[in-house]
């Protein structure tokens, strides 16, 4: 029997070609929105992504390639953001990121990813 532990924690993938930005427009301004709404509910609907903050040409997208949708509560969101942020960073700038990971959805966990974009949309 082994005893090795799959990890948990939500894989990264951050492409610098799609451009950059500032990083306090991730880490202050859009996180703060989510910590401001963090008692709501965010939804993303079947197959699509839902901007769940967007300011300055950045913006934070919940995405659900589930065929059901997924309802939490938006701070369940704050930590993956923190995550993916930190992991696109160069000093001062941030760029386009994948988080894939698990959140609660209900009762149960489903599949999700997270973007964090930089530039215009």
């Amino acid at each position: 029997m082994s005893t090795e532990k799959r990890s948990a924690e939500p894989a990264t993938n951050c492409e610098w070609t799609y451009g950059v930005a500032y990083t306090k427009v991730i880490r202050e301004d859009n996180l703060d929105h989510l910590k401001d709404v963090k008692d709501s509910m965010c939804v993303a609907s079947p197959n699509s992504c839902t901007r769940v903050a967007y300011l300055d040409e950045s913006g934070i997208f919940f995405c659900n390639d589930n065929h059901q949708p997924i309802i939490t509560e938006c701070e369940n969101l704050i930590d993956p953001v923190k995550k993916l942020s930190e992991a696109c960073t160069y000093g001062d700038h941030y760029t386009f990121g994948v988080l894939d990971g698990k959140i609660k959805n209900g009762t149960a966990e489903v599949s999700y990813h997270l973007r964090i974009a930089a530039g215009g949309f």
